[in-house]
């Protein structure tokens, strides 16, 4: 019986089942997109369709653990309560009933804190570098600090042999990669069959009548307690309308999203996890982040959802899956330095992977540029009024698709501004000042038209209406200002395609959010499955994780992305050529390396074929050193990725800028030329206009000659006559 078969069999055993006339079962012989096993679409699925029943009597949770009583003794929670009860079951061996279970688990989830030297170094440049470093080091002092005393004080019920520091990590990783919380009572827990579901990008978004709990609270202050040593243990709650069931949503830190059903203990988060979404009818809009909709061919949007049935977790479609195609958890919206760290894999398409930039790299660009005068006063400007300076403060960040973070943006925003427009800034609420739009073509063009046509007066008049309109905006700016001094992600300029079509006819404005699409309309069973309906249908019912709130944020953000000056783009410039140089070797070497893996997956794939291994049986998984060193490929790739699209951004940005100040001084120049003069021809050059007022001085010249002249013969014809009435 093969290692797959096996545990089905132990999750049939245990009451948890899943609808076979929907999914099934599979390894990474099946095209998983894991590094074991995976949940594939045998029918076409449809939205809000159930999946999965777990019993929560079949989690490992500190509840259900037979050592439950003395985690309660001890008051161990969060993620180390479960390290210890999961570590314990494992200890047990076949006397544990959840045997079938662990068996089916790799050795470890290899991720970083395992690697060894040489791994390791695959990681410098990246987000990653030195990180594994700082947990190998905090995992010994957790181990001798919460583990050790237990098994001085119940010795006859620890296995203290087994219960080791090695172990210990082992479990740990698994916690950390597979958890999630399933209500108060539980806590978090080991969900079997649940934890099959694989991880894709999604954008985190619940549907009316659902809710985080913990998304935006202020955990600081149970730092010190005894379950916050492992960033594992943070979970998430969230809950939905009686009528609707409550929800445990996908991972998030490690662990999954839990419902709060009547138990006291706190077990919330610092962060939202992914959620189902609405059921009850097609969405409204698609769902993207930075103007990207899609991401390794899938479509941004959750695939699962996962209910609180009081005794019993139930997994419900959240999106439409075409009958083929693997069926995806999310796991949260992780960059691939996150995914890698906690679960051991990157994507090669990962909308949330951001890349910091070093803070004194930008100030140096920024001195640099300015001069040491200048500089220190826009440095003492942003340590005033701000903390986006500090080194332990949010980092500054450079996002996809040409976007940068807000405090990045803001250190631009001081550090770039014009010498002029700086020194009359009382604040820093004075810098977050929106300015008002530019007049457009539709507007300016016609408006200029009917001033030439109609002469002076009526050009005159359509020039004051505009400055009217312009100074009635920014007044109304400025009004918003007051009340909303938050940042949101800012774009400098669109490089994707799609994002960057929405931006065609030279718009200087960055492109912050998508027309929504119209409602999928749903046919025949089998449509869902071409990809465009996957891509373009919807299960939910919100679209670019905006609100109508939300929306108001993106155009606010619009306007502050017209606010980075050239200076600020070159110190930006700067900054990201600094960071690209710390990646060793090139792009062009990585690209080659990820060619060749996918050319082995491919010649891979069709030895199987073509051998005919049956479905249940494992082909060539990636050993521990593969996955590690295809993960780092892959998160160099990403972040290198964001980098260059940044470059691309500011290149297109900059000539945008170059091609506004070369119009901007035609026109001046056109502003000041002289009226033609009345009668002279439209159109004729100055040149023209001295040669004629030459030509008429000339005439006049040879008039008044002429008329000397004739005066000259006139006195002499009157001499003669008056000599010749003498005579």
């Amino acid at each position: 019986m093969t290692r797959l078969a096996q545990l089905e069999a132990w999750l049939q055993g245990m009451g948890i089942s899943w609808n076979v006339d929907l999914i099934q079962l599979v390894d990474n012989s099946r095209g998983c997109s894991g590094l074991a096993l995976g949940v594939q679409a045998v029918a076409d699925v449809p939205e809000g369709a159930h999946l999965c029943t777990i019993p929560k009597a079949a989690c490992i949770s500190m509840r259900t653990s037979s050592i439950a009583d003395i985690l309660e003794t001890e008051s161990l929670g969060g993620g180390l309560g479960l390290i210890l009860a999961l570590l314990h079951e494992m200890s047990l061996g076949k006397e544990s009933k959840w045997h079938g279970y662990l068996e089916s688990l790799p050795a470890r989830e290899y991720v970083p804190v395992f690697w060894c030297k040489e791994e390791l170094e695959l990681l410098e440049g990246t987000e990653a570098e030195g990180r594994a470093e700082a947990d190998k080091d905090a995992m010994p002092e957790d181990f001798e600090t919460h583990v050790l005393p237990l098994l001085e004080r119940y010795p006859g019920q620890l296995v203290k042999d087994y219960i080791t520091l090695g172990n210990f990590q082992v479990a740990a990783s698994f916690v950390a990669s597979r958890a999630f919380g399933i209500d108060d009572c539980h806590g978090e827990a080991m969900v079997p069959l649940a934890d099959i579901f694989n991880h894709k990008a999604s954008v985190v978004q619940l549907a009316p009548g659902y809710e985080v709990h913990g998304a935006g609270e202020d955990d600081s202050s149970d730092e010190s307690s005894d379950d916050s040593h492992d960033d594992s243990s943070d979970m998430a709650e969230a809950e939905a309308s009686d009528d609707e069931g409550t929800l445990c949503d996908g991972h998030v830190n490690g662990s999954t999203g839990a419902a709060a059903t009547g138990c006291s203990d706190d077990h919330s988060s610092d962060a939202p996890a992914a959620g189902i979404m609405s059921a009850a009818g097609p969405s409204s809009s698609q769902h993207g982040i930075y103007g990207i909709t899609q991401a390794n061919g899938l479509h941004l949007r959750l695939e699962i959802g996962i209910l609180d049935k009081e005794d019993h977790l139930e997994i419900v479609a959240a999106s439409a899956v075409p009958k083929g195609r693997e069926v995806h958890n999310t796991y949260g919206e992780h960059g691939n330095c996150e995914l890698l760290f906690k679960y051991g894999f990157a994507l090669r398409e990962n909308p949330f992977t951001a890349v910091s930039l070093d803070k004194e790299e930008l100030l140096t660009a920024a001195k640099s540029l300015l001069g040491v005068r200048a500089f220190k006063g826009r440095r003492r400007f942003l340590e005033a009024e701000t903390e986006i300076l500090d080194p332990e403060e949010e980092p500054f960040e450079v996002l996809p698709n040409g976007h940068v973070s807000p405090g990045l943006f803001v250190a631009l925003r001081v550090l770039g501004a014009d010498e002029a427009e700086f020194k009359r800034w009382s604040d820093i609420a004075d810098a977050l000042v929106s300015p008002p739009p530019a007049p457009s073509d539709d507007i300016a063009a016609p408006a200029a038209a009917a001033g030439a046509a109609a002469g002076g007066v009526r050009k005159r008049r359509r020039e004051i209406e505009v400055q009217e309109e312009i100074e009635g905006q920014l007044q109304e700016d400025e009004k918003e200002s007051e009340a909303d001094l938050s940042v949101p992600p800012v774009q400098v300029w669109a490089v994707r395609p799609a994002a960057a079509a929405a931006a065609a006819g030279g718009v200087m404005e960055p492109i912050v959010a998508e027309q929504p699409l119209q409602p999928e309309q749903h046919g025949e069973p089998g449509a869902a499955a071409e990809p465009a309906a996957i891509a373009n249908g919807a299960a939910v019912p919100a679209g670019d994780r905006r609100s109508e709130g939300a929306q108001q944020g993106g155009d606010r953000a619009a306007g502050l992305g017209a606010l980075l000056t050239p200076v600020a783009c070159s110190m930006l410039e700067r900054a990201v050529a600094a960071r690209l140089g710390r990646y060793p070797g090139s792009l062009e070497e990585d690209e080659q390396r990820w060619e060749v893996q996918q050319a082995q997956q491919q010649q891979a794939q069709q030895c199987q074929e073509n051998e005919g291994k049956p479905p249940g049986q494992q082909w060539q998984a990636l050993s521990e050193h593969e996955s590690a060193a295809l993960g780092a490929l892959l998160l160099r790739l990403s972040e290198r990725e964001v980098l260059l699209e940044m470059q691309d951004a500011l290149q297109q940005r900059q000539r945008q800028q170059a091609q506004h100040a070369k119009q901007a001084m035609q026109t001046a120049a056109l502003a000041v030329e002289p009226e033609p003069a009345k009668g002279r021809p439209k159109g004729s050059s100055k040149a023209g206009s001295g040669a004629a007022k030459r030509s008429r001085q000339q005439q006049q010249q040879e008039a008044l000659q002429k008329d000397e002249g004739e005066q000259a013969k006139r006195s002499k014809a009157a001499v003669r006559q008056k000599k010749g009435r003498s005579s």
